[in-house]
């Protein structure tokens, strides 16, 4: 059972509370590629230039930097230095990067895994959950943006409630959870493809 307290590897005044390399050597051993170009599935991670503040589109080369610089939420991931940039958490400018499929794909298919959490309206947020949600708003906010522009074909929203951002010892929990999203797709894709 991973919990995210294993991967802790403070880095205080480095621009963001973790390093994330526990994880990455974590990750480094689950995979079985190191490469894009290895990957029997094409692969494109988002990230975002941090001085630029623009989206950047990783899809060659090294995967592990282009995960942790996917990964690397402001304030609790340390930015990540890859190919002259300073780059951070893709959910920054696109959260759902359906988009990047339309011009390869005759189907796109978004599934938001942002999930939810249960409303306390008298309760004031800890200084962590006030950060993490914050950002999770202004996620909601891009994507809701994006849909109205251009929605996806199919968009699937699974009922993940009250997980938080670095729980991934709740994996198990979060597959039930997900199990509504996962039936609701096979019916929209069965009815697309009829």
């Amino acid at each position: 059972m991973l919990k995210w307290i294993d991967f802790i590897d403070p880095n205080i005044g480095s621009g963001g509370l973790i390093d994330g390399e526990n994880f990455m050597q974590h990750l480094h051993q689950a995979l079985r590629t190191t490469r894009f170009e290895e990957l029997a599935i094409p692969l494109k991670v988002v990230a975002a230039d941090y001085w630029r503040r623009e989206q950047v589109v990783l899809q060659s080369g090294e995967l592990l930097p282009a995960i942790k610089a996917s990964m690397a939420v402001p304030g609790l991931f340390t930015p990540v230095r890859l190919n002259s940039k300073i780059l951070v958490d893709g959910g920054t400018v696109n959260p759902v990067p359906y988009d990047l499929l339309w011009p390869e794909c005759d189907i796109t298919i978004a599934v938001d895994v942002m999930g939810t959490m249960s409303a306390n309206t008298q309760e004031i947020p800890s200084f962590f959950d006030a950060i993490l949600d914050s950002i999770h708003i202004m996620q909601q906010s891009i994507l809701m943006r994006m849909m109205r522009i251009r929605s996806p074909d199919i968009y699937i929203k699974p009922d993940i409630m009250d997980i938080r951002m670095l729980e991934f010892y709740r994996a198990d929990e979060i597959y039930r959870q997900a199990q509504g999203a996962k039936d609701k797709l096979k019916k929209e894709l069965e009815r697309l493809l009829a």
